[in-house]
């Protein structure tokens, strides 16, 4: 009898919270919902290059947009698909020497909100790097594999029912790896402040289901 109360006592939690979670996460957030979105981002900060014994120290100018596509999961959980296109500009503290880097990656992400709009995000992404360097001795192209794993925090605050400005703040690690010289590798770590736009395509509630078959 004990046993058959505490697991009555457990469903009935269950099924309150599950009903209290519905109520207070926005249509937008519930589960079954889609986003669209994306963001761009201007990134501030300092590298180091370590080749053999040398080092070198630059300053990091970039410009990043980051499209999104992804659905609910559960209330207030989202995952999908992210696409980093990236344009960065370093200049050499030591010398005249500059580069200029285009880079393509694409991977997972997900974000959990609060009930108020404030979401934790992350992600991880993996793809591919052109780089155009000119220094005195003349000028080099080369290609390499990149990853980078972002972590933030962000606000979606709703213009409507489906549409979202998202600012946000963030720190991501950046590594690069030449497949041609083992020897060679660049990492960066930034603070990036961003602004995204997000559609967000509502599930339609039973009620309104209901209401359209009638």
């Amino acid at each position: 009898m004990k046993k058959i109360t505490l697991i009555t006592v457990a469903l009935v939690f269950i099924k309150c919270t599950q009903i209290i979670a519905q109520s207070e996460y926005r249509a937008a957030l519930q589960k079954g919902s889609a986003l669209v979105g994306g963001s761009m981002a201007i990134n501030l900060g300092n590298g180091k290059y370590e080749y053999s014994s040398q080092t070198n120290k630059t300053k990091i100018n970039s410009f990043n947009v980051n499209p999104e596509v992804g659905f609910f999961a559960t209330n207030g959980f989202a995952l999908g698909l992210s696409l980093d296109l990236n344009t960065e500009t370093q200049k050499s503290d030591q010398n005249s020497n500059k580069s200029t880097t285009t880079e393509y990656l694409l991977g997972p992400f997900i974000r959990v909100y609060a009930k108020g709009g404030v979401f934790f995000t992350g992600n991880y992404s993996f793809g591919k790097a052109i780089s155009e360097s000119t220094y005195s001795g003349g000028s080099n192209k080369e290609e390499a594999k990149t990853s980078k794993w972002k972590l933030g925090l962000g606000y979606a605050a709703f213009l409507n029912e489906n549409v979202a400005l998202e600012p946000s703040i963030s720190y991501q690690a950046y590594t690069l790896k030449q497949d041609d010289d083992s020897s060679f590798t660049y990492r960066t770590g930034q603070i990036v402040i961003g602004l995204g736009l997000s559609i967000y395509l509502r599930k339609k509630s039973e009620a309104s289901v209901t209401k359209s078959l009638e």
